[in-house]
């Protein structure tokens, strides 16, 4: 049975937690009850559903959705060993102090399958998109065009995909709804991407898990975030080297539309 867990104040103020919705909030509070002394528990969503939702009618793609936002904002490390599904809690050992901990059974992150991330977790079907369909109009931010052409977002979340390696990663609504109002700002689709090219590449960025695409389109953050990107750098990915290309083009227009100005 699980030990008796602390949750800091300071949670309500933490901006990757503030990016998801409110029950995958309830549901990162009930993992930190259920994880091991290691922050380590079994990631099958139909067991977390039975520890944190028992007398709840919620069905377990709903659950499985919760996960997908906990995971794709960095709250939450989710990986496959063996064809089984696990969740390592990254920043565990930065709120639970446990004097005597108990041996987990359970394997860590670093042993996951070479693979990496294992296949997405099922996903409820979405309405389909309509070109000015709803109150804020959603130009640009839907699955694909009326004429079924890849909006703007699809085409920002390709180029995000292959820039980080992060191949299961989904647009969430969050994200959407960030890209059509970086949109509305003025910021085209190449000044994103370079955003992501940015933030990515920052070591600090990347290595807090702050290359998610809610924090990247985020408007008090994408801007330093292109002008990350606006400095040539060799990765050794020739994947990585052509997005910093991309940066460059884009920081090269940018500076051309200034001076026209």
């Amino acid at each position: 049975m699980a030990r008796i867990r602390t949750l800091k104040p300071t949670i309500w103020q933490s901006e990757q937690f503030s990016e998801v919705s409110g029950n995958a909030r309830l549901t990162f509070i009930g993992l930190i009850t259920q994880a091991d002394d290691y922050g380590r528990l079994k990631g099958s969503p139909k067991l977390v559903r039975s520890w944190v939702f028992p007398y709840d009618d919620h069905s377990v793609q709903k659950v499985s959705e919760w996960l997908r936002e906990l995971s794709e904002n960095g709250l939450i490390h989710w990986f496959e060993v063996d064809g089984s599904r696990f969740i390592e809690l990254p920043t565990w050992s930065d709120h639970q102090r446990v004097s005597h901990p108990t041996e987990s059974v359970l394997p860590s992150r670093s042993q996951a399958d070479s693979a990496a991330s294992p296949q997405p977790l099922p996903k409820l079907p979405e309405e389909p998109y309509r070109e000015g369909k709803g109150k804020e109009g959603r130009g640009g931010e839907g699955k694909g065009t009326a004429s079924g052409k890849p909006s703007e977002f699809d085409s920002w979340l390709t180029h995000y995909r292959q820039t980080t390696g992060k191949q299961t990663v989904r647009g969430s609504k969050p994200a959407r709804t960030a890209f059509a109002a970086r949109v509305k700002d003025g910021y085209t689709l190449t000044d994103l991407q370079a955003a992501t090219v940015g933030c990515h590449g920052d070591d600090f960025c990347r290595n807090n898990g702050h290359d998610v695409p809610e924090t990247i389109l985020r408007a008090g953050k994408v801007e330093r975030y292109i002008a990350l990107a606006s400095q040539p750098k060799s990765t050794g990915s020739p994947g990585m080297d052509n997005a910093f290309r991309l940066a460059e083009r884009a920081e090269r227009r940018r500076a051309e539309r200034s001076a026209a100005a």
